[in-house]
């Protein structure tokens, strides 16, 4: 079933008005449409780059963390060498007391 056209001048007219207000939505919707789909892709931009900023400060942070650790152990081995030193020295001043105490027991 096809329409029939209006054939009247008037009906015509009006038919035209109804037309090109049709068209004049479609317009604004597909502008609308337009400026969203913009919108979206700016905030898709800037989700992109606060990710990879995001991404960089995770690597620095890691590599600060790694380099934290390598200090903490390079610490505890200094500490772990001091420790050792000082029971050595320890143990020395003993036997060094010892042989004192057994040098004067002798002269004695």
């Amino acid at each position: 079933m096809s329409a029939e056209l209006p054939t009247d001048p008037k009906a015509v007219k009006k038919m035209e008005k109804a037309v090109a207000k049709e068209a004049q939505a479609d317009e604004k919707d597909y502008q609308r449409s337009l400026k969203e789909l913009k919108r979206t892709e700016k905030s898709e931009a800037e989700a992109s780059k606060a990710a990879s900023k995001a991404d960089k400060h995770l690597k620095k942070m890691e590599d600060k963390e790694h380099n934290t650790i390598k200090s903490l152990q390079k610490a505890t081995h200094n500490h772990d060498r001091a420790v050792t030193d000082l029971h050595t020295a320890q143990s020395d001043v003993q036997i060094q007391k010892q042989q004192t105490q057994k040098l004067k027991r002798n002269v004695d």
